[in-house]
């Protein structure tokens, strides 16, 4: 029996490729029970009243230093970005209400790491737990890196407790790797 946070993978690429290498990573970061301090801060009106107030003041502005960023706060709450790096995309999406607090980050962002981004991704919205799923061929800077060990290796992170890690490969070279982690007591 499913008795935790688990998600379904399906994958189909049929996309022709051009001739020169294109490589592709993808980074997911979802995150559940944000700390209710944080939440406030997606709530119109609670610390603040505008999209650039709150991308400012929650920190967001700093997770890619550099980044064109168009933003929206919700009335009466919520929050949704979208940013440009370069040809790199980020987004992230807030649902703050108490009961079923959420929020999502995505980018396409070359890394070999995604740990320093991840750990800020984290002291920012502080969640109770949340899932980390990476997708990467073998010619991104992060798969390479991946394909080099040929096993999963969770990020480690500041606070928290990975819970599973699982690696999966779906053709040869391309690869999704999911980990859980939960707020340590």
């Amino acid at each position: 029996p499913l008795d935790g946070d688990h998600w379904y993978v399906f994958m189909a690429d049929y996309v022709e490729r051009p001739g020169e290498i294109e490589s592709d990573q993808l980074l997911n970061v979802y995150m559940h029970d944000i700390d209710p301090e944080v939440s406030e801060m997606f709530v119109k009106g609670k610390k603040f009243n505008t999209n650039e107030e709150t991308t400012e003041g929650s920190g967001i502005q700093q997770l890619l230093p550099g980044s064109t960023i168009q933003s929206f706060l919700f009335d009466p709450c919520g929050y949704s970005m979208n940013g440009l790096n370069g040809k790199f995309y980020w987004t992230i999406h807030v649902t703050p209400e108490h009961h079923c607090s959420y929020a999502s980050f995505e980018s396409n962002v070359e890394v070999e790491s995604y740990s320093k981004l991840v750990d800020h991704i984290t002291s920012i919205f502080k969640p109770g737990r949340l899932q980390i799923i990476t997708f990467m061929d073998e010619d991104s800077l992060y798969g390479a890196r991946v394909a080099k060990r040929k096993e999963a290796a969770a990020t480690r992170l500041q606070g928290y407790t990975a819970n599973t890690v699982t690696l999966n490969e779906f053709q040869p070279g391309y690869r999704i790797q999911l980990a859980n982690y939960v707020r340590k007591s």
